[in-house]
């Protein structure tokens, strides 16, 4: 009967509505005939007949959506099938057998090359080899789209339709630029200067982009928390962009300590009259008097060029301090790497560090005054040989007095019956790692952790989270006699000071401080990078597909050689 239906089938053709002939095939119906899913449908029908007569007798068995439910061995759409079965190289026989079957009976073979297998999560290695083989086919653990719908629904709805969202933000994309005409794309503009300006924002800055809503503007960060004084995520995510909720949760919180303002742009979040005076002359707010005579005579002072640019990066304040590397987002340590001190400013470098003096050869080259006040002091009523005579001291110190000499800081173990914990984070390519190696009196290995930091990628935030991540770490070791030890100078002054605290990092600290509390002896020291190179080790060594990874017993492989030093 099937063969009579496909010989017998005629086309007619029609010229300008008028039929000037037939044609009758003699290779069978082609692709596109009306006829052609019919008689698919006919011949899927015998395949769908002997799966169910495998089933019936015992040697295949279907899947049940729920107790109760029918079992479904088999699922036909058009040309595409998808079948049912344990995963046992018995069953798989039998399915491969009617398939043989099938295609012997019907004449169409099945594409093994562009088949595909998937199995359950608890199903070993060795049987999804010997399924796989059996049935010649590969591996697979996701069939993909199916008419532009995905063909395996997990737990997570969202990440699985996420899809849909990027396709919708990269049709509004196009469209933006296309289909806007220039008062739509000014409005555009307009409505994101009232968002940034909602936001507290800085239009050349700002930090969120989520519009604001009316139903909001009363609302406190405490309705953005859960029960346990965390961020909400389902609540963030269902009131700001994405971009918005990886910055919020990034955000430090501490709803046990009672909430302050804080003076941007100082370490400690607190105002003083020098950082105030700095802000206004750096942005040319004030005008200092005698200004352009100070310049005139440093640039015609009958000096070489160098030494001229050095006095006027001095003034400026532009030399490559480590404070102005920060400022300018580049970060190479804290503190003076001579002395040691919490800060390494212009000043410091030329007056204030015990070691510059030596090597200047002048007690404080500055006469205790800022860089700009000593200058102006010194140039504007100098005259020439005593202007050049200065230049000639800032320029070329007396090094005969002092030599440098780097020393490498090794690693010391902790006294008996402690433990030392050495930490460091890493600010690497698109996400912030840790590293915490905890070693005891002997210098024997006895765990590390690294992981990944959700936090900005702030140095001194990353430092302290560090800490904190290690200090939690520990505490669930049962370890109470413990030293951290830290090459970051502005946290362990943070944690072993209790001064007057702002800074956006202060909450952090104040949680270490709690954590200590509760493990007991705990100590936070400074070490120089040199005797801390198996934390900086580790943590560079941070995989971003994993949160933390921990090893107990055996290190990793990273820092084996620095332990065995």
């Amino acid at each position: 009967m099937l063969l009579y239906c496909v010989t017998t089938v005629r086309y007619s053709i029609q010229v300008n509505g008028v039929g000037v002939g037939s044609v009758y095939p003699t290779r069978g119906i082609r692709q596109g005939d009306p006829l052609s899913p019919y008689l698919f449908i006919i011949c899927s029908e015998g395949l769908s007949v002997l799966l169910q007569q495998a089933e019936g007798c015992g040697d295949i068995h279907g899947i049940r959506i729920a107790w109760g439910a029918p079992a479904v061995t088999h699922l036909f759409f058009a040309d595409d099938s998808l079948l049912f079965f344990r995963a046992t190289n018995g069953e798989a026989q039998s399915v491969k057998k009617c398939l043989d079957r099938y295609s012997v009976a019907s004449g169409q073979l099945v594409n093994y090359d562009k088949s595909s297998i998937i199995f359950s999560s608890n199903t070993g290695t060795e049987v999804r080899i010997v399924v796989s083989e059996c049935l010649g086919v590969r591996e697979t653990v996701d069939f993909g789209k199916y008419l532009g719908l995905p063909s395996v629904l997990g737990r997570n709805k969202t990440a699985t339709f996420r899809y849909i969202e990027d396709k919708v933000r990269e049709r509004l994309g196009s469209w933006q630029h296309r289909l806007l005409s220039k008062a739509g794309r000014l409005c555009d503009k307009i409505e994101k200067l009232f968002n940034r300006y909602w936001w507290g924002g800085d239009p050349s800055d700002a930090t969120l982009h989520t519009p604001p809503v009316d139903a909001l503007r009363e609302a406190s960060v405490n309705g953005l928390m859960n029960a346990h004084g965390h961020w909400d995520v389902d609540i963030l995510n269902e009131l700001f962009v994405e971009d918005d909720v990886r910055k919020i949760i990034a955000t430090p919180i501490a709803p046990h300590l009672p909430g302050s303002w804080r003076w941007v742009g100082d370490i400690h979040g607190a105002y003083s009259v020098k950082h105030g005076y700095r802000m206004l002359t750096s942005g040319g707010a004030l005008q200092i008097p005698g200004e352009s005579v100070i310049w005139n005579k440093i640039w015609s002072l009958p000096i070489p060029p160098k030494v001229r640019n050095l006095i006027w990066r001095c003034a400026r304040d532009i030399l490559p301090v480590r404070e102005n590397l920060k400022a300018k987002g580049v970060w190479i340590g804290g503190g003076c790497p001579l002395c040691g001190l919490y800060s390494k400013t212009a000043e410091h470098l030329l007056g204030e560090c015990w070691i510059a003096r030596q090597v200047w050869g002048k007690d404080d080259l500055l006469q205790g005054a800022a860089i700009r006040d000593f200058l102006d002091t010194t140039l504007a009523n100098a005259d020439r040989d005593t202007a050049v005579h200065m230049a000639a001291d800032t320029y070329k110190p007396s090094i005969s007095t002092v030599q440098r000499v780097d020393v490498q800081v090794r690693w010391e173990p902790p006294p008996r019956h402690w433990f030392k914990c050495n930490v460091d984070a890493a600010l690497l390519t698109n996400f912030v790692g840790f590293g915490a190696v905890l070693r005891d009196h002997g210098g024997g290995f006895v765990a590390a952790k690294n992981g990944r930091l959700d936090c900005i990628r702030d140095p001194l935030m990353a430092e302290a989270g560090t800490v904190k991540e290690a200090l939690s770490w520990l505490r669930g070791l049962g370890y109470s006699s413990l030293i951290i030890e830290t090459d970051c100078l502005l946290f362990s002054n943070a944690f072993n000071s209790s001064p007057v605290d702002f800074s956006y990092v202060d909450y952090i600290v104040k949680q270490c401080v709690e954590i200590a509390n509760d493990i007991g002896n705990v100590v936070v020291h400074h070490v120089k990078r040199s005797a801390n190179h198996v934390a900086h080790a580790l943590a560079q060594a941070t995989d971003s597909s994993t949160d933390s990874s921990v090893w107990s017993i055996v290190p990793p492989v990273c820092i084996s050689s620095f332990l065995i030093e």
